[in-house]
């Protein structure tokens, strides 16, 4: 997605396993038990590397996974990590939703809600459009 003043939005299926396959190892024994989604190019600051994790995080309550037919389920964790992007670095938001919400390939579409201010964002993420190798590895 690109905003008015040309700045580039951009949320990826990080849990997905062509995503898993490049992660490095700590990274990776994050992503086992949650369906991680992030969104990179928001003008958000990383939060210091002391910030006291008990601290409520602002963003669990802004950000809602939905299948048709079902509750919608909030992020158990969200965290902002830095990160390389287009050789600049950059803060990343990282949600983390449980597993237990079930997305299988029979369900037609997931969609991602993430509000902040006036700024809305939704991406519809088709588990059919996310097979790997004949199967659905979400």
């Amino acid at each position: 997605m690109q905003g008015m003043d040309g700045q580039t939005v951009t949320i990826r299926w990080e849990s997905a396993t062509p995503i898993r396959a490049i992660l490095p190892p700590d990274e990776l024994a994050q992503h086992q038990d949650h369906y991680v989604i992030s969104i990179s190019g928001l003008p958000i600051e990383p939060r210091p590397h002391d910030a006291d994790e008990e601290q409520a995080n602002p963003f669990v309550d802004t950000a809602l996974l939905r299948v048709k037919g079902r509750n919608p389920v909030r992020p158990e964790e969200v965290r902002i990590q830095a990160r390389r992007v287009e050789s600049r670095e950059r803060s990343v938001l990282m949600f983390y939703f449980p597993r237990e919400y079930n997305i299988s390939e029979g369900d037609r579409e997931v969609i991602f809600e993430f509000t902040m201010g006036p700024l809305r964002l939704e991406s519809v993420f088709g588990p059919q459009e996310m097979m790997f190798q004949g199967k659905f590895d979400k």
